[in-house]
């Protein structure tokens, strides 16, 4: 301890000496003990700060088909994340990931997870959700401290999506991180599907009305064929004419028939397979390692912020005189 203490007088001197400042021993150790002080009181925090556990998930969409045809210039846009040219659906990704949808979604579903109030405090299994983890009782104060513990990174060049989620309880983390991968799948799956959904249920729509009107104009021929059967060869041209009519409008109408039911197919098909698949890599694993609080840099910080602030006080009088001085000179 002696040795440390005439090793730090030292250091001390010799610091002050190239910043041509005169030195004092007794205030040097002060200044010591205040960031020993300091730093003691920082380990007394530290320890008292829960561990922090950060869970991640890697997310590569899927390749844009629209860059098939894109310029030289749009190409490279799109290479380096910017979106020109082409559709780049990682862009919507971020936006639905951090979106309010999402957050009521995972605030309204129950977790059951292990938690430590302090650094050596016994892991406590916990069943709530995540509203009450929280601890606030309006919706929007808990969807906005909930984005806080969500970090969403898109790498500009691969396009790839990795998010995070540090929180106090290692598989809370792991789970809030897989939480969201689900929640973005589900999201994808519900929208393309519903549009899908919506062009089939239009398209059978127009395809009972044609079929009504495609059997109406069967009917209309029917009814005049009874009557006038070599119609194509009737002296008259009246019955020539009505009979081409009813004939071309019976073609016309399951014609329509036809492209109706093929276009009612392609939508099921539709429905059923435009869902965009998720190139998940990382699921987001249990973290065995802790990501926080830094206490060491905390404890060093600490006692040096300490020293300095000593140093300051102390040598008060003469930093306030050099600052008006300086300040004057400017002048």
């Amino acid at each position: 301890m002696i040795y440390a203490i005439a090793q730090l007088d030292k250091a001390f001197s010799w610091a002050f000496a190239q910043a041509g400042l005169p030195f004092n021993p007794d205030m040097a150790r002060k200044a010591c003990g205040t960031g020993l002080l300091a730093g003691i009181l920082m380990v007394a925090w530290a320890v008292r700060m829960p561990d922090q556990f950060t869970a991640t998930a890697r997310i590569l969409p899927k390749e844009s088909k629209a860059g098939v045809n894109m310029s030289p210039a749009a190409s490279a846009a799109s290479a380096m994340g910017l979106g020109f040219g082409g559709e780049d659906p990682g862009l919507g990704y971020l936006d639905i990931l951090r979106s309010r949808r999402v957050a009521d979604q995972i605030l309204g579903e129950q977790f059951t997870f292990h938690e430590k109030r302090w650094m050596f405090g016994p892991r406590v299994a916990k069943a709530m959700d995540l509203k009450t983890w929280l601890g606030v009782k309006s919706l929007d104060r808990a969807s906005g401290k909930l984005r806080k513990l969500l970090d969403v990174q898109r790498d500009m060049k691969s396009g790839m999506i990795t998010l995070s989620v540090t929180t106090q309880s290692p598989d809370l983390s792991a789970r809030l991180v897989r939480e969201y991968v689900s929640q973005l799948e589900e999201y994808l799956t519900y929208h393309n599907q519903t549009q899908a959904g919506a062009k089939a249920v239009f398209v059978a729509g127009r395809l009972r009305i044609a079929e009504a009107k495609s059997k109406e104009a069967e009917k209309d021929f029917q009814g005049f064929l009874t009557v006038n059967r070599n119609y194509q060869t009737s002296p008259d041209p009246v019955v020539r004419l009505m009979g081409s009519r009813l004939e071309a409008d019976l073609s016309m109408r399951r014609l329509m028939v036809s492209n109706l039911n093929w276009s009612l197919e392609q939508a099921l098909m539709d429905e059923k397979n435009d869902t965009p698949i998720l190139n998940i890599l990382d699921a987001g694993q249990d973290p065995d390692a802790k990501s926080g609080p830094p206490r060491l840099l905390m404890v060093i910080s600490a006692s040096l912020g300490g020293i300095a602030l000593a140093f300051g006080w102390n040598r008060r009088h003469w930093l306030i005189k050099q600052a008006f001085s300086s300040f004057g000179a400017k002048s």
